[in-house]
């Protein structure tokens, strides 16, 4: 495992979070969509590979979210309820809420097979991170990877150098809670306009209002 990975930081995954979603968008408008890396709203990140795994994650600042994963490979569900109880009490009913979105059921069971949460500086879950990583959290690879180890893997997207240099810097200035705000060159590098799938790139990317961008004057 990355050196990155094995003991990751809330504030990693939320600039991961951002960068992937830009990434994504890029992808998008050059060849429509593949998988699922967008912000829902302000504070909820989703992931969805298409293959029958997903993840949700709730940010709460800097150093706090709460997350839970379905993973098509993991071998066991997890006991949701105990996975609660290991929570801080302050955020087991987030998790609970998380537990339960649609997105996580398998036909009309829920599947949760990993949750964790940050409840300070660095992830955490009921069971040491290993296996929390094993059980689903490598769902979120991409999003934990330092900018250095993503952009040798930023070929998932086929980001060229300027383009994945751009997203790190946008990434790196992205707050929790607040619009991360574009420059209209910057949106043309990310999504040219044009773009044979422009519209829907531009759709996903601010659709959960944590992306403030504008095409006018371009």
């Amino acid at each position: 495992m990355e050196a990155e990975l094995r003991h990751p930081r809330v504030s990693a995954l939320f600039h991961g979070a951002i960068r992937e979603a830009l990434g994504q968008a890029y992808s998008i408008a050059r060849i429509g969509r593949q998988d699922t890396r967008t912000w829902e709203d302000k504070q909820r990140y989703i992931v969805d590979d298409n293959g029958g795994s997903a993840a949700a994650v709730r940010f709460f600042g800097a150093n706090s979210c709460v997350a839970a994963v379905s993973s098509h490979y993991a071998n066991e569900v997890l006991d949701v309820e105990w996975a609660i109880g290991a929570a801080p009490p302050e955020l087991q009913d987030a998790l609970r809420e998380l537990g339960e979105l649609p997105l996580l059921m398998f036909g009309d069971e829920p599947r949760v097979t990993a949750m964790f949460w940050g409840d300070g500086e660095r992830l955490t879950g009921p069971e040491p991170w290993p296996s929390v990583y094993k059980a689903g959290g490598d769902l979120l690879r991409s999003e934990l990877l330092s900018d250095k180890s993503w952009s040798r893997d930023a070929e998932v997207y086929s980001l060229t150098e300027p383009v994945a240099n751009a997203i790190i810097l946008i990434a790196a200035r992205a707050v929790p809670g607040q619009p991360v705000k574009m420059s209209r060159e910057e949106l043309e590098l990310i999504v040219r306009s044009g773009s044979e799938h422009e519209k829907d790139a531009l759709d996903d990317l601010t659709s959960g209002g944590v992306f403030e961008v504008s095409r006018k004057a371009l």
